[in-house]
């Protein structure tokens, strides 16, 4: 009996010095920060913290209108952190950065150089993680924060915070994390294409107003230090042929006129280098699967291969040379010679940047239409 009393005492003995949870915040005594936002105006910086409310993330049984509204904090200063710790002053409760999914930066921030001072922040703040996502942008952050959700979804189900939900269906701009946008500018060319989103007015509705939505409306060209320029709608279609992507709409055309409409399914590329002195040419080849989804007119399935294959292989181009004007190796070339083939690359780049001209890459593309069940090249009724 007395050796169970000690054993009893021991034990309440060794509780006392077992760790608590005295410093772990409470959850329902903090706001969440959504979505941090950079201006620059009148040699100041302007900061935007988008903050929700978790519990809107509940099913509509449960979760109130009031509950679902989206909260902007916006403060000035001299630097980003000045201007978040202005915030903290008015803030209620404690601000917490630990669920941030995206840093938006407007055009006058990335020409003023907050793009490196973003970058720095966020990589040594506690609470931020490297999965956030990287967006520029043309529009008022505040009209990119109000945008709303269909059905009373929650503000935290939109394009900036699940851009790959939507990009498994129309795979145009591939989403940037912060951890792939350090590691491209510390490796050959030192430069990103960072998405640019902005505010659709016109596209949405209900029957009693016009709803606000996010929409992906091309690239921002940047090195660290450098805003080099935007590549907008047509003029960046071909980097989608570029990068990891699932479907992609391509509609043909015969002259001005739509005959139909393929979709092309996750192609591949492959580069290959040619020497010519002390220049160099690329090759890139482009291979893909195609399914027919719209027939307007009779067409051939040999004139609907060359249509697609003509087509990419414009956009390709397009997309290469309009990056050119503005001084960008938009599918970064010079990183596959520094990779390949390094003595090359030690002697020719400029910068980090081998030089390039609109003869320097070659693209050839070649398209399988897959059997889509039915006759293909008819339309359904004629």
């Amino acid at each position: 009996m007395i050796r169970k009393i000690i054993n009893i005492w021991l034990l309440i003995l060794l509780l006392m010095f077992l760790s608590s949870c005295w410093d772990i915040n409470e959850s329902d005594r903090m706001d969440y920060v959504y979505s941090v936002g950079i201006d620059y105006e009148d040699n100041r910086v302007t900061i935007y913290l988008q903050l929700v409310n978790l519990s809107s993330l509940g099913t509509p049984e449960i979760t109130s209108e009031a509950e679902s509204r989206v909260v902007i904090a916006t403060a000035s200063a001299n630097t980003i952190s000045e201007a978040i710790h202005e915030i903290y002053q008015s803030a209620q409760q404690r601000l917490y950065l630990g669920h941030n999914t995206s840093v938006v930066l407007t055009e006058a921030a990335l020409k003023h150089g907050k793009l490196k001072e973003a970058i720095d922040l966020a990589n040594r703040f506690p609470e931020t993680r490297y999965r956030m996502n990287m967006f520029a942008t043309k529009d008022n952050i505040t009209d990119l924060y109000k945008t709303t959700t269909l059905f009373q979804d929650s503000p935290i189900l939109t394009r900036i915070t699940d851009l790959e939900n939507i990009y498994e269906q129309s795979s145009r701009i591939k989403n940037l994390s912060l951890r792939e946008l350090i590691i491209h500018l510390d490796e050959p060319s030192y430069e990103v294409a960072i998405p640019v989103i902005a505010a659709e007015k016109k596209v949405w509705k209900t029957e009693n107003e016009d709803l606000i939505m996010i929409k992906d409306i091309g690239v921002a060209l940047v090195t660290a230090d450098e805003f080099k320029g935007f590549l907008i709608d047509d003029d960046m279609k071909g980097l989608r042929w570029t990068v990891h992507s699932n479907r992609n709409n391509v509609t043909l055309y015969e002259g001005n006129r739509p005959i139909g409409e393929i979709i092309v399914i996750r192609p591949k590329q492959k580069y290959t280098i040619h020497s010519q002195g002390n220049s160099l040419q690329f090759e890139m080849n482009i291979t893909a699967r195609a399914m027919l989804n719209e027939v307007i007119e009779d067409i051939s399935e040999k004139e609907i291969i060359q249509l697609v294959e003509e087509q990419i292989e414009e956009e390709v181009m397009r997309t290469y040379t309009k990056a050119l004007q503005q001084n960008s190796d938009i599918y970064r070339l010079s990183e596959k010679v520094y990779r390949r083939q390094l003595k090359t690359w030690n002697k020719l780049h400029i910068d980090g940047i081998i030089p390039l001209t609109e003869e320097s890459l070659i693209v050839k593309v070649d398209i399988e239409l897959v059997d889509s069940g039915i006759d293909k090249t008819n339309p359904t009724v004629e």
